[in-house]
């Protein structure tokens, strides 16, 4: 369960809007104004691999659209993915689940990522009391 936050949208980012995310300072007038016109929504990472992840989100996609996702947890860095929606399913909580595959990804990057969050799970559990 990787359980980290992650940003879904149906349309790429702008390279005005990448920006404006990654920079440090105080947004703009014209950069609060990307971020009001973004269509992005934020979910809840619960599985990738190389090929494709699953991401418990409210977003009105159905199987064969496209979606662009990205990190939403500034530990782990995964920039914009272009994924296909496989199926969209029901939690166990009632929460819609999107099945994606992964377009083209950036495998360094997706790699990477991966290796974050197994490295995190290897630290929560250096952190459990001895049995």
């Amino acid at each position: 369960d990787a359980g980290i936050s992650v940003w879904v949208s149906q349309r790429g980012l702008t390279g005005a809007e990448m920006s404006a995310l990654v920079e440090d300072d105080e947004p703009t007038d014209e950069e609060a104004d990307l971020f009001a016109n973004l269509d992005s929504v934020s979910g809840r990472l619960i599985d990738i691999s190389e090929g494709g992840a699953a991401v418990e989100i409210a977003i009105d996609v159905n199987r064969g659209d496209q979606v662009h996702i990205w990190s939403g947890d500034p530990r782990i860095v995964l920039g914009e993915t272009r994924a296909g929606v496989v199926s969209v399913q029901t939690s166990g909580a009632g929460d819609p689940v999107l099945h994606l595959h992964f377009i083209d990804p950036d495998l360094r990057e997706l790699r990477g990522a991966i290796l974050q969050l197994r490295g995190e799970d290897d630290d929560d559990d250096d952190d459990a009391p001895a049995a």
